[in-house]
């Protein structure tokens, strides 16, 4: 049986070549694919912008089938497309969904929120600790719903974020706090053209005094934990979740864990559970436009010794994949929060049940 040491050996190994031939986007570990099948064999996996057959490329351009006897699978997904809105199944055509807008205080992870002034919307990810000025509270969610897909550029704390919406009327506010730190950066191939699978794309909007909010995802339960993927659970179709403010709750598996040319472990993407319902012509989604910034949580179905049921945040979603679109792309927890410690220098940690109480208020 090969271990998660030797299928993380093999993918270090090649890495760098896949990387520079034309077209690969990213590599990882994951569960090989069979006629559109995901299964549980470990593979090294690659994920290509388009894949073409064997006879329509260059020698030098194969994939090996295999790497120190550990298999390789190709896959076509085209990019990566931010999951921002425009205007535990999987869930079906989504883009035909009454699309509500609930107005949820205290404040919950799932909500919908938006920017003051710009047309864009997601979704409010989970609370974040400042770990030395503990009176600081923020909410994550992705930049770009932040920036409009790059169409703002928020100022640290003068741009406002309110739930569902950026609105402030003279009879209703939903703003609730102000944008801090972020950014949205895209890895960039070996022929330097700008690839379409982000390194970085998280925002953090700090709470305004006397705010309340909540550990808990909406529709799921109280937040337990933080959870990282190994490699193995990559390969053997872990479980997870998610509430979004567009698709609401949804479950999938991991189909794998992928690096970019720039940084290890930074991917993963999560394929939607089938549903009973499905027709041939239906569409079958884990996430879509407008669910930007959701958690994805774990769905072990196991309990805590205090008998609390596990959740964990596993990983923050930002998109999903053109060529396969019922498949998100998730950035995992742990590495968003050392980003922010090495370019924000802020030290942070998900707010959860057992640093929090059930329902907290931001001090003055």
């Amino acid at each position: 049986m090969t271990t998660e040491e030797e299928i993380v050996a093999a993918k270090n190994r090649i890495k760098e070549r896949l990387f520079a031939l034309p077209g690969v986007l990213l590599v990882g570990v994951g569960g090989k694919e069979v006629g559109g099948v995901l299964t549980t064999q470990p593979a090294v996996k690659v994920l290509v912008r388009e894949k073409f057959p064997a006879r329509a490329l260059a020698a030098a351009e194969l994939i090996p089938s295999e790497v120190d006897g550990i298999p390789t699978d190709v896959v076509g997904i085209g990019g990566i497309v931010p999951h921002a809105s425009e205007r535990p199944p999987g869930v079906l055509n989504p883009a035909m969904r009454e699309d509500k807008e609930p107005r949820l205080r205290p404040l919950t992870s799932g909500a919908y929120l938006g920017p003051e002034g710009v047309n864009s919307q997601g979704t409010l990810g989970c609370f974040l600790k400042d770990r030395i000025q503990e009176w600081k509270v923020y909410a994550l969610t992705c930049q770009h719903v932040i920036t409009g897909d790059g169409a703002f550029t928020p100022l640290p704390l003068v741009s406002r974020v309110g739930q569902p919406r950026g609105v402030d009327g003279f009879l209703c506010s939903d703003i609730f706090g102000a944008y801090v730190a972020g950014a949205e950066e895209y890895a960039v191939n070996p022929d330097g053209r700008k690839s379409r699978v982000a390194d970085r794309d998280e925002g953090l909007i700090r709470l305004r005094s006397g705010e309340r909010w909540r550990p808990f995802v909406e529709g799921i339960g109280e937040i337990t934990g933080v959870h990282p993927l190994t490699p193995l659970e990559s390969s053997s179709k872990y479980p997870v979740r998610k509430y979004g403010g567009r698709t609401q709750k949804t479950g999938g598996v991991v189909s794998g864990m992928y690096d970019s040319p720039r940084q290890a472990d930074n991917l993963i993407l999560v394929t939607p559970h089938p549903r009973p319902d499905q027709q041939a012509w239906d569409t079958r989604h884990f996430s879509w436009h407008g669910d930007s910034g959701s958690v994805v949580v774990n769905d072990t179905g196991t309990n805590d010794p205090d008998g609390k049921p596990v959740v964990e945040v596993v990983g923050l979603l930002y998109g999903g994949t053109p060529a396969n679109p019922g498949e998100s792309a998730v950035m995992p927890i742990q590495k968003v929060l050392e980003r922010f410690a090495h370019h924000e220098l802020l030290v942070l940690e998900v707010a959860t049940i057992r640093n929090s109480a059930p329902v907290n208020t931001v001090p003055d």
